[in-house]
């Protein structure tokens, strides 16, 4: 999935911009998430908002990692 191809600067540049708005759209939804948690009283929902939480978590992660690999950021 990931090539060995050279890319430009400028490029990197936009595609590093447009990377680091969706994780900050990523954050706010944690945040969305921890606040519906915390107002939930059926453990089964609790344990569902983790498991998403923990999902974007890992998608954050996932994005910052290839923003370091391939945009040189």
């Amino acid at each position: 999935m990931i090539s060995h191809v050279k890319i430009g600067r400028k490029q990197k540049n936009i595609m590093r911009g447009h990377l680091e708005k969706i994780i900050k759209l990523h954050y706010e939804v944690n945040n969305y998430i921890e606040e519906h948690a915390k107002q939930t009283e059926v453990e089964e929902y609790k344990d569902f908002f983790q498991n998403i939480k923990d999902k974007n978590i890992q998608t954050v992660q996932l994005i910052s990692k290839y923003m370091v690999r391939k945009c040189n950021r």
